[in-house]
């Protein structure tokens, strides 16, 4: 634990709004942990928020939708708490490709409910 309160897990802390919260998070002091499938955001982000933060934090490569692979990361992970920005959010793909949005944003945010509650 920090003084500040302990491990943040932060699902698409790789996106925009993920990766200012984590710089954000780091600067007050917290371990972070950005967990992020990549598919909409660059794997050179957590290296980029290290050099801007000048501290440290893990990135772990994790599809929400994978519900076992959820779990077992979090169980592993262990944060204090959790803040959830791993959805896409495009609204013409999302009328395009409805069904990945459904698969991503809704089965994605109830597996890590459940891992959450494990």
């Amino acid at each position: 634990m920090t003084s500040a309160g302990g491990k943040i897990l932060v699902t698409g802390g790789a996106g925009y709004i993920g990766s200012h919260t984590s710089i954000a998070l780091l600067a007050a002091g917290y371990e972070v942990v950005i967990a992020d499938n990549f598919s909409n955001s660059e794997r050179w982000i957590p290296e980029r928020i290290r050099t801007l933060a000048g501290r440290d934090l893990r990135c772990v490569e994790l599809d929400l939708r994978d519900r076992e692979a959820t779990v077992l990361a979090v169980r592993e992970i262990r944060p204090a708490g959790v803040i959830h920005f791993g959805a896409l959010k495009s609204v013409g793909e999302s009328i395009a490709e409805p069904l990945l949005y459904y698969s991503n944003n809704v089965i994605g945010t109830l597996n890590l409910l459940e891992a959450m509650r494990a």
